[in-house]
C-alpha cells in the first residue's frame, strides 16, 4: 500500500461534543509522570525537523497514509509531529496512545478497531479519519516514564510485518534518545544560568554538570552507533532503492544526532578543564587545506566561490594543536557556507614575523578571516554570537540548525592557544570572522621555489579570468611569486577582446562557471582564434564536473578550492610539455577512486574528535570507502560484536577506553586469523608510542597528520577476511 502526503481532514478540538468522550484507562504514578513531561518543557513546542523526519520515516517503512508522535498531558493528546493529519491535538479520552502507555515495554497493534470494543465507538472510528489499524510504539521520558508514543494508523483493517515491528520499535528508542537529548541540554542550560548567578558555587556546579553530560553523552552514543551500524550494514546489503532511501535516513539522521552530542561532549571537557591541547609539528598548509576539503560539498551544492590565502612566508611547518586550529577553521567555514547564498568565503592565512620582538623566542603569531558575502548580523545581535546555546535570532535554528555551540567551543579553544576572536559584519553584505593564536616554531621552514619553476614558468604571461574579484587577485599574487607575468579579465568578452587587439599569451586559466560567458565557451571562443598548442588552456571546476569534449582542447582542469602547490604542478607540466607524467599522475587518481570496487573492505574508525572523524571519513571517501564510527575503544568492541571488519583504525588516546586497551581486548576475544587487521592512527608518532602499539597487537602504524599514500598503502595491504564469528 503506497502513502498519501495528503493531510487527513479532521474535526477542530472546539467543535468537539463533550458527550462523545470515551473514557480510557488510568495510568499507574500518573502525577510523576506528568510531572517528566512537563519537566521536558516540549508540549506546544515548535516543530523540530528530527521528530519530523522520524514520523515521516516510520509512515515510509510502515506504509500507512498517517503517523504521530504523541504526548499526553492530564487532559489531552498533543502531536509533537504528525504526518498525514492537520490537526495537532484531541481529548485525551478519545486517544489509542492511552492503551499503549499501559504497555510501556511493547508495542500496540490494533488489527482492526472496528470489531475492538475498546475502540468501536471512538468518534475517530465512527468518523473521519476512520481508524482502522493502528500500532503504536510507547516513548518514555529519561527517567522511565511512559510519555506517548510513535504510532502508525491506516484507514484499512491490517498488521504489520515483523520488519515493520521492529523498524517502528527503533524509532521509537530514536525519539527516547531525542527526548534524553533534550532533558540534557535543558540540564545544561540550567546549570549555566546558575554558574553566572553564583559565582563561588559556579566552578563546582560546572564540574559535576559536565561529569554528567559527558557520561550520558557516551550513554546517548551507544545506541547511536548502533543505529548508525546497523544502517550501514543495510546499505552494503544491496537493498532496495526505497529500503535504501529508509536506511540513509536513518544514517543520516543518527549522524546528525551524534554530531549534536560531540558538540556538547567537547563543550563539557572545555568547562571541567579536561581538554588538554597537544604540542607537536604539523603542516600549517595542510591543515587548512583539510578544512577546506570538509567544506568543499556543501559550497559546490550551493556555488559558492570557495578561496583562500596563506601568506607564502609563513613557516610550512609550526608546533601546536593541528586538531583543535582544524577544527575552529571547520565550524568558521562551515557557519559562512550555511549563511551564504550567494558569493563566495574566502580565507586569509597570515602572521608575524618569526623575529616579532613582542613575543617570546621560538613563538609566533598566525592570523586567520573567513569573509563571506553572507546575510550578515545586525549590530544589536552581534553580543549573542559566542555565548553557549546562543543564536543571532530565534529563527535561526528552525531555518539551518545547530546548537548554538560552535561558536563558544571555537572561543574557548581561540583562549587555550592564548589568542582571540572576533567578529565585523554588515546585514546583507556579508560576515568576517578572525581569529588569532600564537604557535611554536618547527624546525623546517618553507621551501624556496625549486629552479624548475624559474625556469619554465617564469616570464610567461598568463591570462586570468574569473568574474570573481577574489579569486582573481588570489590567481594573479600566487602567479606573481611564480615569476609569470598575469593579466586578469573579469568576462570572457574582455578576454577576447584582448586576444583581438593582438594581445600574447602564453597560458590561460580560466572559470568554469561564469555569467554571460562560461568558461567551455570562451575556450570554444579560443579556438576558433587560437589552437591549443598556441594558448593551453586551465579550467577551473567545481566538485562535481564532468569530462570535457576533447574539440576544446583543454590542456588540464584543477578543482575549486584551487590549492597552489598542486596547481604549480599542473602548470609545470602544462608549459613544460609533460603530458607523459601528467597522464600517470591522472591514471593514479583514478585507480585510487576505484579501489574499493578491487578491494571491497568493511572499515570501522575509532576516533573520539569530530574533526577527525570526518577527516577520515572523507579520506576513505577518495578511495570509494565508506566506514563506521566508534568514539572510544568501547564502542569499537561493541561494534565488533555485531559487525565483522576487515580493517579497524585505532586512534590510541581517546576517552572511556584507550585504543590499547581495545586492541589488547581485541586481541584476547578473537584469534588472530579472524580479527580485523588493526592500524593505530595517532599523533603520538615517536618510536616508543609505535612500539607499544605493536606490542600490544596492532598491525600497522599511522602517524597525524595521516598523508593519503600512507592510507593508500594501508588499504592495499589488508585482505578481505572471513566473517568472524560473534563472541
Amino acid at each position: 500500500m503506497s502513502t498519501s502526503s495528503r493531510p487527513t481532514p479532521l474535526p477542530s478540538l472546539a467543535t468537539l461534543p463533550p458527550e462523545a468522550v470515551l473514557n480510557g484507562p488510568r495510568l499507574d504514578n500518573e502525577l510523576s509522570r506528568l510531572e517528566s513531561l512537563r519537566e521536558l518543557a516540549i508540549l506546544d513546542s515548535e516543530p523540530e525537523t528530527t521528530y519530523d523526519d522520524l514520523t515521516r520515516l516510520a509512515a515510509q517503512i510502515c506504509e500507512t497514509p498517517i503517523a504521530l508522535i504523541t504526548l499526553l498531558d492530564e487532559g489531552r493528546q498533543w502531536f509533537k509531529a504528525r504526518h498525514g493529519v492537520c490537526l495537532t491535538e484531541t481529548p485525551r479520552d478519545w486517544a489509542f496512545c492511552t492503551y499503549a502507555l499501559s504497555r510501556p515495554d511493547d508495542l500496540m497493534v490494533v488489527p482492526d478497531a472496528a470489531v475492538d470494543p475498546r475502540f468501536a465507538d471512538n468518534p475517530f472510528v465512527t468518523g473521519a479519519p476512520n481508524i482502522r489499524f493502528y500500532a503504536g510504539a510507547p516513548i518514555q521520558a529519561p527517567d522511565g516514564h511512559p510519555l506517548g508514543a510513535l504510532c502508525v494508523i491506516d484507514t484499512q483493517p491490517r498488521d504489520l510485518t515483523p520488519a515493520q515491528s521492529s523498524a517502528l520499535l527503533v524509532l521509537a528508542r530514536q525519539v527516547n534518545a531525542l527526548l534524553a537529548l533534550r532533558r540534557t541540554v535543558r540540564d545544561l542550560q540550567t546549570s549555566h544560568q546558575l554558574a553566572e548567578n553564583l559565582a563561588e558555587k559556579a566552578s563546582a556546579a560546572s564540574r559535576s554538570k559536565s561529569e554528567f553530560l559527558a557520561n550520558m553523552s557516551h550513554e546517548i552514543r551507544t545506541p547511536l552507533n548502533a543505529i548508525i551500524g546497523m544502517s550501514g550494514l543495510m546499505l552494503d546489503s544491496n537493498p532496495s532503492s526505497a529500503h535504501r532511501e529508509f536506511a540513509e535516513t536513518i544514517r543520516r539522521s543518527g549522524e546528525s544526532l551524534l554530531s549534536l552530542l560531540n558538540d556538547i561532549l567537547d563543550f563539557s571537557k572545555i568547562e571541567s578543564g579536561r581538554l588538554e591541547l597537544e604540542e607537536s609539528p604539523f603542516d600549517l598548509r595542510e591543515c587548512v587545506e583539510s578544512a577546506l576539503d570538509l567544506v568543499a560539498g556543501p559550497a559546490a551544492e550551493k556555488q559558492l566561490d570557495l578561496l583562500y590565502w596563506i601568506d607564502p612566508q609563513l613557516p610550512s611547518r609550526v608546533v601546536g594543536d593541528v586538531t583543535r586550529v582544524r577544527q575552529i577553521l571547520v565550524n568558521l567555514l562551515s557557519n559562512a557556507v550555511k549563511f551564504t547564498p550567494s558569493g563566495e568565503v574566502f580565507l586569509d592565512v597570515g602572521g608575524s614575523s618569526p623575529d616579532d620582538a613582542n613575543l617570546p623566542p621560538g613563538r609566533l603569531r598566525l592570523t586567520f578571516a573567513v569573509h563571506d558575502t553572507g546575510i550578515g548580523i545586525p549590530p544589536d545581535r552581534m553580543d549573542r554570537l559566542f555565548q553557549v546555546f546562543s543564536q543571532v535570532d530565534a529563527s535561526t535554528t528552525k531555518h539551518f540548525g545547530g546548537t548554538g555551540l560552535g561558536l563558544s567551543i571555537c572561543r574557548r579553544l581561540v583562549g587555550l592557544m592564548d589568542g582571540h576572536i572576533g567578529v565585523e559584519s554588515s546585514p546583507g553584505r556579508g560576515s568576517t570572522f578572525s581569529f588569532e593564536i600564537k604557535v611554536g616554531m618547527a624546525p623546517v621552514r618553507t621551501a624556496l621555489l625549486r629552479e624548475s619553476t624559474r625556469s619554465v614558468l617564469r616570464g610567461k604571461r598568463v591570462m586570468v579570468v574569473d568574474d570573481n574579484g577574489t579569486n582573481r587577485r588570489v590567481l594573479c599574487r600566487q602567479a606573481e611569486i611564480w615569476g609569470m607575468i598575469p593579466v586578469s579579465f573579469a568576462s570572457g568578452p574582455d578576454a577576447l577582446s584582448a586576444l583581438d587587439r593582438g594581445e600574447r599569451f602564453d597560458l590561460a586559466l580560466l572559470d568554469l562557471l561564469m555569467p554571460g560567458m562560461t568558461g567551455t565557451e570562451l575556450t570554444s571562443a579560443i579556438r576558433r582564434r587560437l589552437s591549443p598548442d598556441a594558448l593551453p588552456v586551465v579550467l577551473l571546476t567545481s566538485l562535481s564536473q564532468f569530462q570535457f569534449p576533447a574539440s576544446l582542447g583543454i590542456a588540464a582542469s584543477v578543482t575549486k578550492p584551487v590549492k597552489p602547490h598542486l596547481l604549480l604542478d599542473l602548470l609545470e607540466e602544462v608549459v613544460g610539455g609533460g603530458s607523459s607524467r601528467r597522464r600517470k599522475t591522472k591514471e593514479v587518481g583514478e585507480h585510487g577512486e576505484y579501489l574499493a570496487a578491487d578491494l571491497p573492505l568493511s572499515i570501522l574508525l575509532v576516533e573520539d574528535n569530530p574533526v577527525n572523524q570526518r577527516v577520515g571519513q572523507l579520506m576513505l571517501a577518495r578511495f570509494g570507502y565508506r566506514c563506521d564510527l566508534a568514539g572510544n575503544g568501547r564502542e569499537a568492541l561493541d561494534c565488533l560484536t555485531r559487525r565483522h571488519y576487515d580493517l579497524v583504525l585505532m586512534d590510541v588516546h581517546m576517552p572511556v577506553m584507550d585504543g590499547i586497551q581495545a586492541t589488547r581486548e581485541i586481541c584476547s576475544r578473537w584469534p588472530a586469523s579472524r580479527r580485523p587487521r588493526i592500524v593505530a592512527m595517532t599523533a603520538s608518532a615517536s618510536p616508543i608510542d609505535r612500539d607499544e602499539c605493536l606490542k600490544v597487537g596492532m598491525d600497522a602504524f599511522l602517524s597525524k597528520p595521516v598523508r593519503t599514500a600512507e592510507l593508500r598503502a594501508v588499504l592495499s595491504q589488508t585482505r578481505v577476511r572471513a566473517e568472524a564469528s560473534v563472541v
